[in-house]
């Protein structure tokens, strides 16, 4: 907008003001005049370079312009120049006035007489300023010029840096505060670019041009999403994206703490064989839910970890690992379960009696129970004040000292169990000595100091607290800013802001009843040290009732429960609950509540309502406790409306014309008629005595039941069945099962007796029961139902019923087959094969001194260890089978041996050799156990003749410090040399009646098969007594026998002429 200047001369008491209107940030006199000077004079009135004010003469009297400001905005800086025209001028000279309202007018700048050349000033303004006042007091003349007020603009926050504290992740804190101050600057808004962790109280800040303000209680609201340090960045910019300033908001997250959860951290020993836990109930978990990231065993031979089982494999100790690394948002977690592994089986103590007394109470029995069933015995582990004495199980309560003990009972275990103990507290107080202040949800005696700005320790209250007291200090000359805080929900809330002096004084609050930690703290303005310390907290003192009243919307003759939830805290002894009145509609349960001294808690009381009659009822609940003075009324209202009834009817959808059934007359909640009506009475009908008579079947028919009611219960809902009648089943009177087998054994071994088959008329229905499947092999069981059916005899009428008999299936005993030698070489390879019927698989352990050079691999492999340490040890090697559901555990097998050397096994085989070569010479094929060497005992290498030898031999192994030489003996069959006939005799003649042995063999020869070598021997009849016929030509077999046995006997034939 263009401005005009508005001049105005006035003579007022001789004095001449020029008025002018400016807008800021423009260089007054060269906006506005032609020549960038004021003057103002002491003589006459002209233009010069600006205003000559005069006053005629010389006169010292204050001439000066006033200038008024644009209303838009906020002044900053004055600037402007000044000079005097003569060296001789006099008097006050220059002075600069500011003014909120042209008048009162305040001095901001006297340069006084500031020479004859121009000097520039630089004043502050007021934000108020709306006027300003240039004046020269003196002779001759004084100039004003370049005269500018500039435009104040800011934005500031109240710190660049805001901390938030440091919060459990998930947690929200709306304790952090800052301000901005703004100045002349349009509409700002606040950024923000970190959501996640962060939020802002204040979105928009409603500044304008021309005006200045304070945002305040900008609130910050922390709620860290994961753990660690956490920043954002506050961005704080106009409506046209000038960005004016920025603050940094910090944070420290701290993460959620989880812990290793075991199936019974207090198990510190199991059974060989015990398992525990499964796949879907893991023994082992974190309790954040996260799975494990690493579980081991420190012994996988004494403890194995198969899925979320835990498996006691063999007798020793081990110690299982659990770890989980945490989240973005949960810690991390490491924790060791160390426990022992037995032959003896595992027991635990049970303990459940109270064992809270007051003075003086009656002698008690101790009741722990051992689940072996073995007894308990019991000491005093800590009683202090004699508050009790024990002899044997039997208790005595002092008569005059209170306080607490701690008692153990233990089992000793023997043969079977293993030991085991479990650690109780008992407690005994003075009944007439008001627990009101006993115990405390906190006590905390520590001294603790707080740096300038910190948040101290939280402390957890143990049940609903009422009063705070504390013992606090400052340092001398610090200050305070000391603050207490209480949790309630989920965030934390001021308690006080005490007044600290430099010696310690105790301070008293009250707490909020729901409040579950306190904390104490320092903020921004304190300085040096706080010290606190000797922390208590009081118990709250009360009862009081959710709802405070009720409304029970009863049913007449039905009854209505109710529940009022009771919240208690530090009430001594019992609680006492009753309609005032005794008013039998109503029914109070429990009517007496048992609490100790320091008991807290919610109980849930039921409030029942039976109407009587339709009229409505008002009655009081009283809740009180005698001893303390409690008295609370809960008023009860009712209203009552007809009962509804309904018809229970269970007929089913098919009937069985051969059974009889019988409908009800009466409503048996309201007493009141039922009626029935049949689609058609010629197939169904009702006799006298609500019987049904049957008059077809194989046909269907509906029934309709209705029931009205009266002046105390509504009419019923009419039931609609549309029934079908067919002929019927027998009704069974079950046989027994005469037999009992072993899991293996078919149901058909077993004999059904008794048992009958009726009609609805009570006659027998001839038939017999069999098994459904005789051939079935049930599981082992006691008892196991089986399927079994009645056929009956006339089938055309009854159809056959099938129904389940119990029948005892015996688990069938396991007997281990397996035998070892007494000894067992260390070199030896061994395979324990223990086996039972079953087929399951068998258990071992090693024991005794070998057992420490001994292992199983996993196919039943017995390693020993090839070491002359091992020598000579026992070695104790037990099997076992532990049974499932069908088959008995197994006896146990125990087997000694002695680890000794092992005896060199060496096999030898030969094949048939022919005569002629030295016995080294002869192919040997040999077989050993062990590493080593072999040679005959005959070291000649002789040629042997003809025959079968068993020749000995040594086997000498390499290891002779793990092995023993053997003996053995080495079958060696020498054949003969194989000969052929070369030239076949001839036989003279011989006459009738003579033997082939009085023919002649003229010559004939046989050579070494293969070769032209002519053997020397002797050729005979075969058969040298037989005595042929008369022929000619006849073929009789010879037999050519060398002289030597080392060539093999030949065989041919020769025509032999036979004549009379």
């Amino acid at each position: 907008m263009n401005k005009r200047i508005l001049l105005v001369f006035c003579l007022i008491m001789g004095n001449v003001s020029l008025w002018a209107q400016f807008p800021y940030n423009t260089d007054f006199t060269a906006s506005h005049f032609s020549n960038p000077s004021i003057v103002i004079a002491s003589s006459e009135a002209s233009w010069d370079g600006g205003v000559w004010l005069t006053n005629g003469g010389f006169d010292w009297t204050e001439r000066y312009i006033v200038v008024a400001l644009d209303q838009g905005g906020i002044p900053d800086k004055l600037t402007f120049t000044c000079k005097q025209n003569s060296v001789f001028s006099t008097g006050d000279g220059f002075k600069v006035y500011q003014s909120a309202t042209n008048g009162n007018w305040s001095v901001v700048s006297e340069p006084g007489l500031s020479g004859t050349s121009e000097k520039p000033y630089t004043v502050t303004l007021a934000k108020t300023t709306k006027y300003l006042k240039f004046g020269w007091s003196g002779n001759f003349k004084g100039y004003y010029t370049k005269i500018n007020v500039s435009e104040l603009k800011y934005v500031t926050p109240s710190a660049s840096i805001v901390d938030c504290g440091t919060l459990d992740v998930l947690q929200s804190s709306n304790d952090t505060q800052f301000s901005i101050d703004w100045c002349n600057v349009k509409p700002l808004t606040l950024s923000l670019d970190n959501t996640t962790d962060f939020a802002l109280g204040t979105a928009s800040i409603a500044s304008s041009t021309g005006a200045y303000g304070t945002a305040s209680n900008i609130i910050v609201d922390f709620h860290p999403q994961t753990k660690g340090a956490k920043t954002a960045t506050v961005t704080v910019s106009d409506s046209d994206n000038q960005t004016w300033a920025t603050i940094t908001l910090t944070g420290q997250s701290n993460a959620l703490s989880q812990s290793i959860v075991w199936w019974d951290e207090e198990t510190t020993m199991l059974s060989r064989g015990d398992t525990i836990g499964s796949n879907e109930s893991p023994f082992v978990f974190a309790s954040s839910d996260l799975p494990l990231t690493s579980l081991t065993s420190s012994d996988e031979n004494v403890l194995r970890i198969e899925g979320g089982r835990l498996i006691a494999v063999a007798a020793g100790t081990a110690d299982i690992i659990a770890y989980q690394a945490g989240s973005p948002t949960v810690d991390e977690v490491r924790d060791t379960l160390h426990l022992e592994v037995t032959n003896l089986l595992t027991q635990k103590i049970t303990w459940t009696q109270p064992l809270s007394f007051l003075l003086g109470a009656a002698q008690t029995e101790l009741t722990a129970v051992a689940s072996s069933g073995l007894p308990i015995t019991y000491e005093l582990v800590n009683n202090a004040n004699n508050i009790v004495t024990l002899v044997g199980n039997m208790l005595t309560i002092s008569t005059t000292n209170v306080g607490t003990a701690t008692i153990k009972a233990t089992q000793a275990g023997n043969e079977t169990y293993a030991a085991t103990s479990y650690l109780r507290t008992l407690r005994v107080r003075d009944p007439n000595v008001s627990c009101i202040n006993e115990p405390l949800a906190l006590e905390d005696n520590n001294e603790y100091s707080l740096n300038i700005i910190q948040t101290g320790p939280e402390f957890v209250l143990n049940g609903y607290p009422a009063v705070l007291t504390f013992e606090a200090k400052k340092s001398a000359i610090g200050l305070n800013f000391f603050y207490v805080q209480q949790y309630i929900g989920s965030s934390w809330s001021d308690v006080a802001n005490p007044s600290l002096g430099s010696n310690y004084a105790t301070y008293t609050y009250n707490l909020n009843r729901n409040a579950t930690k306190i904390r104490f703290l320092t903020r921004t303005g304190a300085t040096l040290k706080k010290y606190y310390k000797n922390i208590r907290v009081t118990r709250a003192h009360f009862i009081e009732s959710n709802p405070t009243t009720m409304v029970i919307n009863g049913q007449f003759g039905t009854t209505t429960k109710k529940t009022v939830q009771l919240t208690y805290s530090n009430v001594q002894d019992e609680i006492q609950l009753n309609i005032i009145g005794n008013n039998p509609d109503f029914h109070v349960e429990p009517a007496l509540i048992s609490v100790e001294c320091g008991d807290y808690g919610t109980k849930n009381i039921f409030v029942s309502y039976t109407p009587s009659a339709i009229e409505p009822d008002t009655v009081t609940l009283n809740v009180s406790s005698v001893k303390d003075g409690w008295n609370l009324n809960i008023p009860i209202t009712t209203t009552v409306e007809k009962r509804a009834q309904y018809i229970s009817w269970a007929l089913r959808d098919s009937l069985a014309s051969t059974q009889t059934y019988t409908l009800n007359k009466i409503n048996p909640v309201s007493g009141l008629p039922i009626t029935y009506n049949f689609s058609d009475e010629t197939i169904l009908k009702l006799d006298a005595d609500n019987k049904l008579v049957f008059l077809q079947v194989d046909t269907v028919v509906t029934i309709t039941a209705s029931c009205a009611g009266n002046d105390y219960y509504l009419d019923a809902e009419n039931i609609v069945k549309t029934i079908r009648l067919f002929k019927g089943l027998p009704t069974l009177t079950l046989p027994v099962a005469a037999d009992t087998i072993y899991f293996g054994q078919i149901l058909g071994l077993v004999r059904l007796e008794g048992g009958c088959a009726k009609d609805m008329s009570d006659d027998l229905v001839a038939g017999s029961f069999v098994w459904e499947n005789y051939l079935a092999v049930p599981n082992a069981g006691n008892p196991v139902s089986c399927a079994i059916k009645f056929v009956p005899e006339r089938r055309d009428i009854y159809g056959e019923v099938f129904d389940f008999v119990d029948v005892v299936v015996l688990k069938l005993p396991q007997f281990i087959e397996w035998s070892m030698p007494d000894s067992l070489g260390i070199l030896d390879s061994i395979t324990l094969d223990a086996q039972v019927a079953s087929g399951l698989k068998i258990s071992y352990q090693l024991s005794g001194e070998g057992a420490t050079y001994a292992s199983i691999g996993s196919g039943n492999e017995l390693n020993l260890n090839a070491t002359v340490e091992a020598l000579g040890k026992e070695l104790t090697i037990t099997a076992w089978q532990v049974g499932n559901h069908n088959y008995l555990p197994s006896d146990t097998v125990v087997y000694t041996v002695i680890i000794r050397k092992t005896i060199a096994e060496f096999f030898a085989a030969t094949e048939p050799t022919i005569y002629g070569k030295n016995l080294e010479d002869i192919p040997i094929y040999v077989d050993h156990n062990v590493a080593g060497t072999w040679q005959y005992d005959d070291t000649s290498n002789p040629i042997l003749d003809v025959c079968i030898y068993s020749l000995s031999a040594t086997f000498t192994p390499s290891n002779l410090e793990l092995c023993e030489p053997s003996h053995v003996e080495i079958p060696v069959n020498i054949i003969a040399i194989p000969t052929t006939i070369a030239v076949a005799p001839t036989a003279q003649s011989i006459e009738q009646g003579k033997s082939l042995g009085e023919a002649t063999l003229v010559g004939g020869s046989v050579v070494v098969a293969g070769t032209t070598d002519v053997v020397a021997g002797t050729f005979a009849w075969q058969n040298p007594n037989f005595i042929p016929a008369i022929g000619d030509n006849q073929e009789f077999t010879v037999v050519f026998t060398p002289n030597s046995t080392n060539y093999a006997v030949v065989t041919c034939t020769v025509t032999l002429n036979v004549t009379q």
